[in-house]
C-alpha cells in the first residue's frame, strides 16, 4: 500500500490542517448535525480523508445513538451532553470506512457521473438503508462539474433530505457551484499546506518508517509539494525507495526538481551583475535537465520568503528591496514548458536586469549607501548626461562604485571598468589614431560588437577638432550620437584607445551636416555594408 493510503489521518486531530480540525470539532459539537457538509479547497489537501474521518465519527457503535439523535429533522434540538467520540480504528467497520471499501459510505466521481441520471440513482440510493453502519454518507467529489439540470435534482435532495444520510460534496472549484446549493451546506474552508504543517506530516512519516533527512531535503520536498499533503507523501516515498537516509541530492535526482541551492545560485547571479557567471548558472540548468514550471514556481516563492523575512525582520539573504524588485520582475513572465529552448524566457529576463544594473552603473545615476558621493576633478571632463534612449534600473540592486582605470593598469591585464577616464596630457597624433583606427575598433568590438559597428557607421574627421587634443568622430544620427555619449559606451572607446595609443585624447561625437553618410564613409573604416540594416539591429540591442 502506497504511503499516502496507508499514513491517511484517521482521527479529527490527526488533520494537520488546523482550521479544519476547529471546524469540525465545531459541526460535531452543534447541537443538530448537518445534512450537507461542502468541503472547499486545492487539491491533496485532505478533504476526501477528512471525509471518512466524519463518516467513520458518525457510524462508531458507540456514536451510533447520538448520531441518530442529531441528525433528526422532526426532534427539538439535542440537548444531550455526550460528545463523539473518536473512531476506534480496531473496529473492522471503521477500517473499512477508512479505507473507502464499506457500503455505508458512497463515493462519486461527480466529473464522470455529472448528468440528472446520475443524481435521479444517487436518490433512489440514498432512500435505502444502509446495508451496515448506522449513517448512510455520499462522497461526492469534484461536485462543481454537474450539469445545471443535476445541480436542480441535487437542490431538491438536500432540502428534503432522508433522515439518516449525510452528503459530503468536495469542490476545488466553489464559484462553479450554485449559490442554492451552497446555501443548503455547512461549508469547511481547506487550504494549502503551510510549510510548517507540511514539515510535521512528512516528520512524522520518517520517524514510523525509521529514516532521516537532511533538512535541506525536506525543504525541498516541501518546495515540490506546493501545499499538498498528498503531493508531499508521494515525493517522500519515491524519495526514499530502499534508503534509511535521504540527501538533497536523492530528492532533486527522483523529482527533477530544484534544490534551494541552485535557486540561490541563480539569483546571487543577477545581484552580482555578471551575465558570464549567470548565463553558466542557467547553461547548468539545462545541463541536468531542470523543468522550467517547477524552478519558475520555486524561483517566485524563494524571493517571496525572503521578501517577507525581510519585511518582517528575520533573517534575511536579501534587503527587502531587492527581492522586492526581482519578484515584481520575475513574477510578472509567462512561462511555458513548451519554450523552444528551455529557461530561455527566465534567462533573457535576468540578463536584462543585469545589463540595466550595468548601464545604471555606467550612469552613474545613484550614489551607493555606502560609499561617499564622487565629487569631479579639474582633471575630469564633464560627462555628457545619460540620455533618455539609455536603460536605467530601479534603485534597488546595490551597485559598488569602480575603481578609476589608467593605461598601466589597463596594458598590466586589469579587467576594464566602465568608469570616466582622465584625459592623458601627451599629444595625440590624429595620424597615428587614424592608422591605429581598425586594431581601436576590434577592441571594441571585444566588449560589445553593436558599439563597434555604430563606430564603422562613423568617420573621424582628421584635421578638425576645436583644440588640438581633441578628436572628434563624425555620425550622421541624433540617435547614435546620443547612444556613443553615454558614459558606458563611450568609456569602452576610451578604453581601447588607451590599449592601442597609450594616451588618450577628448572624445568629441559631432553630427554631420548630410542626413545620411556618403558611400565612403571613411578611408579608415572601410565600406560600410547594409548601412540601413546594421542602423536598425543597433537600435534594437541598445534601446
Amino acid at each position: 500500500m502506497s504511503w499516502y493510503r496507508h499514513y491517511r489521518p484517521a482521527r479529527v486531530s490527526g488533520l494537520h490542517l488546523a482550521a479544519v480540525r476547529n471546524s469540525l470539532e465545531r459541526v460535531f459539537s452543534s447541537a443538530r448535525f448537518p445534512h450537507a457538509l461542502l468541503f472547499v479547497g486545492p487539491k491533496g489537501a485532505g478533504k476526501t480523508s477528512a471525509a471518512r474521518i466524519v463518516a467513520a465519527m458518525l457510524n462508531d457503535p458507540v456514536n451510533a445513538e447520538l448520531a441518530v439523535e442529531k441528525l433528526s429533522s422532526t426532534n427539538a434540538p439535542s440537548t444531550s451532553k455526550k460528545k463523539f467520540a473518536d473512531p476506534d480504528v480496531e473496529n473492522p467497520l471503521i477500517q473499512k470506512i477508512l479505507a473507502g471499501t464499506s457500503f455505508a459510505v458512497q463515493e462519486l466521481d461527480a466529473a464522470s457521473n455529472r448528468g440528472i441520471d446520475d443524481i435521479r440513482l444517487l436518490k433512489e440510493r440514498a432512500y435505502v438503508p444502509s446495508q451496515e453502519g448506522t449513517v448512510s454518507v455520499f462522497i461526492l467529489d469534484e461536485v462543481h462539474m454537474l450539469t445545471t439540470e443535476a445541480f436542480n435534482a441535487l437542490l431538491k435532495l438536500l432540502e428534503e433530505p432522508p433522515a439518516q444520510v449525510v452528503f459530503i460534496l468536495a469542490t476545488t472549484d466553489p464559484q462553479k457551484i450554485p449559490a442554492t446549493i451552497v446555501s443548503r451546506c455547512v461549508s469547511v474552508q481547506f487550504t494549502r499546506a503551510t510549510d510548517e504543517e507540511l514539515n510535521a506530516s512528512l516528520s512524522g512519516i520518517l520517524k514510523e518508517e525509521k529514516i532521516t533527512a537532511d533538512a535541506a531535503a525536506l525543504t525541498t520536498l516541501i518546495h515540490a509539494a506546493d501545499g499538498s499533503f498528498r503531493d508531499g507523501v508521494k515525493y517522500l516515498e519515491q524519495a526514499a525507495s530502499g534508503k534509511k537516509s535521504i540527501s538533497v541530492e536523492d530528492v532533486t535526482a527522483v523529482l527533477n526538481v530544484s534544490s534551494q541551492e541552485e535557486i540561490q545560485a541563480f539569483v546571487d547571479a543577477i545581484v552580482s551583475k555578471k551575465p558570464e557567471t549567470f548565463v553558466a548558472v542557467v547553461q547548468s540548468l539545462r545541463s541536468v535537465g531542470r523543468m522550467v514550471l517547477p524552478f519558475h514556481r520555486s524561483l517566485v516563492q524563494f524571493l517571496a520568503d525572503e521578501l517577507l523575512a525581510s519585511v518582517t525582520g528575520k533573517k534575511s539573504k536579501y534587503a527587502a528591496k531587492v527581492s522586492h524588485f526581482l519578484l515584481l520582475q520575475l513574477n510578472q513572465l509567462s512561462i511555458t514548458q513548451q519554450e523552444l529552448l528551455p529557461f530561455l524566457g527566465l534567462e533573457l529576463k535576468g540578463l536584462e536586469i543585469i545589463y540595466r544594473a550595468q548601464e545604471k552603473q555606467a550612469g552613474g545615476e545613484s550614489t551607493p549607501p555606502h560609499a561617499a558621493p564622487v565629487k569631479p576633478t579639474q582633471s575630469s571632463p564633464t560627462r555628457d548626461p545619460q540620455p533618455k534612449q539609455a536603460l536605467v534600473i530601479e534603485q534597488t540592486i546595490e551597485v559598488v562604485q569602480p575603481p578609476v582605470l589608467t593605461a598601466t593598469s589597463f596594458n598590466a591585464g586589469i579587467l576594464p571598468v566602465d568608469q570616466p577616464h582622465p584625459v592623458s596630457n601627451g599629444v595625440v597624433n590624429l595620424e597615428e589614431v587614424a592608422s591605429k583606427w581598425e586594431s581601436i575598433l576590434a577592441s571594441v568590438k571585444q566588449r560589445n560588437s553593436s558599439i563597434e559597428a555604430l563606430l564603422r557607421s562613423a568617420r573621424l574627421k582628421p584635421g578638425v577638432s576645436t583644440s588640438p587634443n581633441v578628436v572628434q568622430i563624425e555620425v550622421f544620427y541624433q540617435f547614435h550620437r546620443e547612444q556613443l555619449q553615454t558614459p558606458k559606451f563611450k568609456t569602452m572607446l576610451e578604453d581601447a584607445m588607451i590599449a592601442n595609443l597609450g594616451v588618450l585624447p577628448a572624445i568629441e561625437f559631432v553630427l554631420a551636416e548630410s542626413a545620411k553618410p556618403g558611400a565612403n564613409l571613411s578611408n579608415i573604416s572601410g565600406q560600410v555594408q547594409q548601412e540601413e540594416q546594421l542602423i536598425q539591429l543597433a537600435k534594437d540591442l541598445l534601446v
